[in-house]
């Protein structure tokens, strides 16, 4: 298939090396090697019963995310987007653009030759009877990680270990736009912690693969969504002290002091694009200890 927009990055992991591609009706996935690419091959023909019969982190009108079981009895996660759901405007764009499990596929390979962590993509396709597409899938791996807001909301030492995964979250971050892309939702939710604390990304749907440097602003309204989110979850942590809720201090860990115009940059993404809605519980705290007034 060969995609008239967004085709660069998509086309460049269709060419993957041992890329495989195979069809069960009008289903089409591409798998590249993995240890579980004969055994999803076998799950194509069911596939849709078995997202169904998963355990569902997402179940939406359109969007089904869970951890899938195989023909073998492992497991690997897998996403699946009914574009037939979709408005009519929003499934021509699917005519002549790629679906949703490829573009996310193609992403998570530029990520990983960044140095950007993701799991793992053991399959992307989708169906397309006819002209337009009905369904997009994505499967990868499973890593048995924790979520940024899960450990922000429970870590009886918040402090502490923030000292050593904040500055790591803003390098990662520092090697996500220095590759040219955007995440484009890059909330708690969406990154995740290694056991080593290392950070992640997943969710890669509405990622942007720039052509050029991306702007400063479009790289401070990441950071200000990553900061609001890290403080409306830390606010229900008993152990998250004053100091965490202080601007000074969460972007002297994340971004440090090389780049003074993005730290601005912040700041003003924070205070104005985003708005008190973004910081939750933690807005009340965050005004005070900022001297702030929305």
């Amino acid at each position: 298939m060969i995609y008239l927009l967004g085709n660069a990055p998509v086309q460049a992991w269709l060419k993957s090396p041992d890329l495989r591609r195979e069809t069960c009706g009008s289903l089409v996935l591409y798998l590249p090697p993995s240890p579980k690419r004969d055994v999803l091959i076998l799950a194509m023909k069911d596939i849709d019963e078995r997202l169904a019969a998963a355990k569902n982190f997402k179940h939406g009108q359109k969007t089904r995310a869970a951890f899938i079981t195989l023909p073998d009895g492992s497991e690997c996660f897998g996403k699946s987007v009914q574009i037939a759901k979709m408005r009519l405007e929003n499934r021509f764009r699917y005519v002549v653009a790629p679906t949703r499990g490829l573009w996310a596929a193609a992403v998570a390979q530029r990520l990983r030759e960044i140095g950007v962590p993701t799991p793992e993509v053991w399959g992307a396709g989708e169906r397309r009877p006819r002209l337009f597409p009905t369904v997009s899938y994505l499967f990868t791996e499973i890593l048995r990680v924790t979520q940024l807001d899960v450990w922000l909301r429970n870590s009886d030492a918040l402090m502490d270990e923030a000292e050593r995964i904040l500055p790591r979250l803003g390098r990662m971050i520092g090697r996500l736009h220095g590759g040219r892309i955007t995440h484009n939702d890059l909330k708690p939710e969406n990154v995740y912690l290694s056991a080593d604390e290392e950070p992640g990304l997943w969710d890669l749907d509405p990622a942007k693969i720039h052509r050029d440097a991306i702007p400063l602003e479009a790289r401070a309204f990441e950071f200000s969504r990553i900061v609001a989110g890290m403080l409306a979850a830390a606010a229900v942590n008993p152990s998250a002290a004053d100091e965490f809720f202080r601007l000074d201090w969460m972007l002297s860990r994340l971004i440090g002091k090389a780049e003074p115009g993005l730290d601005a940059a912040v700041r003003r993404s924070l205070l104005s694009t985003l708005k008190p809605k973004y910081l939750g519980a933690a807005r009340e705290r965050f005004m005070r200890l900022n001297a702030l007034d929305f």
